[in-house]
């Protein structure tokens, strides 16, 4: 019971990135720096599981598991940043890495539409939340199941 009080807080929460996405805002901030066309919010569907993978990756024995569920949500791309304490600083630590750095090529690519899931102290090591961000090519904004 108290397991499931706690998921649907989650998918409360979530609701709420329906109107204003402070995520997806903050990284179309960025990329239209660089003159790149903004991204669009993935469906409900991703989010969700965007959040269960950032739960699933960030807990468990020897934990984090980097990109242990990449491919779940039928996404083409994923970035995971562990210790920040809010999305937008995940973004921030993808951004520092530059040109040719594997999640800032992801953020700056030709993806069309994002999802991410945040999970706040689940991880066991002690540098606190876990972030998963999906991306989706143009063509569709998601295929999950």
């Amino acid at each position: 019971m108290m397991y499931r009080l706690a998921e649907l807080a989650s998918f409360a929460w979530l609701l709420t990135l329906s109107s204003a996405d402070y995520c997806l805002d903050y990284l179309n901030g960025i990329r239209s720096k660089h003159n790149l066309h903004p991204m669009g919010a993935a469906t409900w569907d991703g989010y969700r599981c965007a959040y269960n993978v950032a739960t699933e990756d960030a807990g468990g024995s020897g934990g984090p598991h980097w990109h242990a569920h990449f491919g779940a949500c039928s996404e083409n791309a994923q970035c995971e940043a562990e210790g920040q304490h809010d999305c937008t600083a995940g973004i921030d630590a993808y951004y520092a890495e530059g040109p040719g750095g594997g999640h800032y090529d992801i953020i700056m690519g030709n993806y069309c539409y994002m999802a991410w899931g945040w999970c706040n102290d689940c991880s066991p090591s002690p540098y606190g939340g876990f972030l998963t961000n999906n991306f989706y090519p143009c063509d569709r904004r998601l295929n999950a199941t």
